[in-house]
């Protein structure tokens, strides 16, 4: 169910940065960077390779010099860390660890295996 919801929050943020009003551009501009904060929180939990991390982070980086463009650093920075931090928090709860070594693997880390063969 969360990934049908990601997306039509997705098409909605995207259809919502065009609007006229101010605020609720800010606030797809917030519900980018905290995706994206997410996609980069889950690569660093799942332990994949760090390079994994990079294009979700270009994108809050792109998100946040939006936002600064739009109102200002202090506020893009402040946004952001703000959005980074639901991100993590939301990470932490929804996204499993990968087994320890000698422990039975979960599904997902089979899932992973599975697409690495």
């Amino acid at each position: 169910w969360l990934l049908p919801a990601i997306g039509i929050l997705r098409a909605v943020a995207a259809v919502a940065i065009f609007s006229d009003n101010p605020d609720v551009v800010l606030g797809a501009l917030a519900y980018v960077s905290t995706l994206w904060c997410g996609a980069a929180y889950y690569h660093v939990r799942r332990k994949h390779h760090p390079a994994a991390v990079v294009p979700a982070c270009m994108f809050v980086l792109l998100a946040a010099v939006v936002v600064a463009l739009r109102v200002n650093i202090w506020v893009a920075l402040l946004g952001t860390m703000v959005c980074a931090l639901a991100a993590v928090g939301l990470g932490h709860i929804l996204v499993t660890p990968p087994a320890p070594d000698g422990a039975e693997e979960g599904l997902l880390d089979r899932a992973d295996h599975d697409r690495a063969r």
